[in-house]
């Protein structure tokens, strides 16, 4: 969330200041899931990749890539090798979302609200999910651009539900990997 470096140098304490001093600040927004707090909470693909990833990582810390091991790297080998092999025999989940807040609005691909309101207490997606995932900001990891619209409205989060299959899957994590590996390049 902050750009911390990882440094063992001056670490965390002297990436803060340096936000403080040149970026400044301003307030995130959490959400309340089974008594954690946190930006974004999901369940599905996101968290099996995230499981393999560190399984991998683990065992690269203990090989000549160390070094390499807590970034892309552990990510492209855990989905090319864990994560996406098993997508082609598990079935997606069934997954039932209500609206116990206000009116839910669905939006379209470039962020304009489509259809009618989702009243409290209506169902707001029934179906297969590969991920369901909810968030406050806009940004999953790497740079990945996954909820572009979380900050659009202070009163709102971001619900994104997927049935993703493997191969196109597998081809957004290879891009999403190619742009974090390029900072200055937008897709």
């Amino acid at each position: 969330m902050v750009g911390a470096s990882g440094g063992k140098r001056r670490g965390l304490a002297a990436d803060i200041q340096r936000l403080r001093e040149d970026a400044g600040s301003r307030p995130v927004r959490f959400i309340e899931v089974e008594d954690l707090v946190a930006p974004f909470a999901g369940f599905g693909v996101d968290a099996v990749v995230l499981q393999d990833y560190e399984l991998v990582k683990r065992r690269l810390m203990q090989t000549a890539l160390k070094r390499v091991a807590p970034g892309p790297l552990s990510y492209a080998i855990s989905a090319v090798t864990r994560s996406l092999p098993s997508y082609f025999f598990r079935q997606a989940p069934h997954c039932r979302i209500l609206n116990e807040g206000g009116d839910a609005f669905r939006l379209g691909p470039n962020g304009a609200v489509v259809g009618r309101p989702i009243p409290k207490g209506q169902t707001i997606y029934e179906g297969p999910a590969r991920i369901a995932a909810v968030s406050t900001i806009p940004y999953y990891g790497f740079g990945f651009r996954a909820f572009p619209y979380a900050e659009e409205r202070p009163d709102r989060m971001s619900l994104r539900i997927s049935t993703i299959t493997p191969i196109p899957f597998g081809l957004a994590g290879f891009r999403t990997s190619i742009v974090s590996a390029m900072p200055n390049f937008r897709p």
